[in-house]
């Protein structure tokens, strides 16, 4: 999909609501007339980005956006510019940020985590398979829809490198793996996106990551502790034996004792193997579960997820978020 293929000017887009704002711009939902259809716009200012060293992110978030085409990845429809602003036209995503589900229900079941991970593996597995690494796994980045579907949303840290390697320092600090916090001269590839993704089934399965979340007091002793890191007093909080080993392997300090074959080698793992991975990637495409596989659990999702959205509550605003 090419950035200009969609055919309107910026006057036809009517504000209906905003959705976030950040010190570096705001998310606002709009409707274009002639479709009466509506777009979430992504709005960033330039002297933010110039400000804070994230040109280049942008160019990266665009060219990963324009380059996927996946159900379980936001789509770009068209990009625009002026002289103090660069603004994406998204497809909006309807859903509950998996972070604010764990915020609101700290004891998410074990059968969410799976359903979660397994969705969220296959969309990973297609980002590697384009030669991008994600860098970027977060509760915040998934948005849950109220069948329990899942889709990535940003695409900010994204980078194409195929067989090469990279030294950026980026990412959440509770997920960055060792070798990005390490910044050695060998730099690191997508092993880093698998460590990230067992920092994301532990807090599901705990309520928080290993390490615990970041503040300006304790990036230091963070950063530590992942160098340092997992141990058995981490390990003994996943009560589940199969979940607890794949989280093991995956937060290897070593990176190249993480996985060898991709998250193709996780999808395979017997924490996930109840679920026929067809079956999946046409649920992505917005097909029902059957009934015989998980559809019944699905559906207990569904009236779990509808309590979640109907019960209102919401985490503050923080200033200190980026887009």
């Amino acid at each position: 999909m090419e950035s200009n293929s969609f055919d309107f000017k910026e006057h036809d887009l009517t504000f209906v609501s905003e959705i976030a704002q950040s010190r570096g711009g705001h998310v606002k939902v709009y409707e274009v007339e002639q479709e009466k259809k509506s777009y979430a716009l992504k709005v960033i200012s330039k002297a933010y980005l110039a400000e804070q060293g994230k040109i280049q992110y942008i160019y990266n978030e665009k060219e990963a956006l324009l380059d996927f085409d996946h159900p379980g990845i936001v789509k770009l429809i068209k990009t625009l510019k002026d002289e103090k602003y660069i603004c994406f036209l998204m497809e909006l995503v309807y859903g509950c940020p998996l972070n604010k589900i764990l915020s609101i229900d700290r004891s998410i079941c074990l059968e969410f985590i799976r359903f979660v991970g397994v969705q969220l593996a296959l969309i990973l597995e297609y980002i590697h398979s384009k030669g991008y690494v994600y860098r970027d796994i977060k509760a915040s980045n998934i948005i849950v829809d109220k069948e329990g579907r899942i889709k990535l949303l940003d695409m900010g840290l994204a980078k194409k490198i195929h067989k090469e390697r990279t030294k950026s320092f980026c990412g959440t600090i509770h997920a960055m793996a060792p070798e990005i916090i390490e910044d050695n001269e060998e730099g690191y590839s997508y092993e880093v996106d698998y460590y990230a993704f067992g920092i994301l089934l532990f807090e599901l399965a705990t309520g928080e990551p290993p390490f615990g979340y970041e503040n300006a007091e304790n990036i230091g002793e963070i950063k530590r502790a992942i160098l340092k890191g997992i141990t058995e007093e981490h390990l003994k909080k996943i009560l589940n034996k199969d979940l607890r080993s794949l989280i093991d392997r995956l937060l290897q300090r070593d990176a190249n004792k993480r996985v060898s074959k991709g998250f193709t080698e996780i999808l395979e793992d017997t924490f996930f193997k109840r679920f026929d991975i067809k079956e999946i990637e046409a649920f992505l495409k917005g097909k029902r579960l059957d009934d015989t596989s998980f559809g019944a659990i699905q559906n207990e999702f569904e009236i779990h997820l509808e309590t979640i959205y109907l019960s209102g509550r919401h985490p503050e605003y923080n200033p200190d978020d980026d887009f």
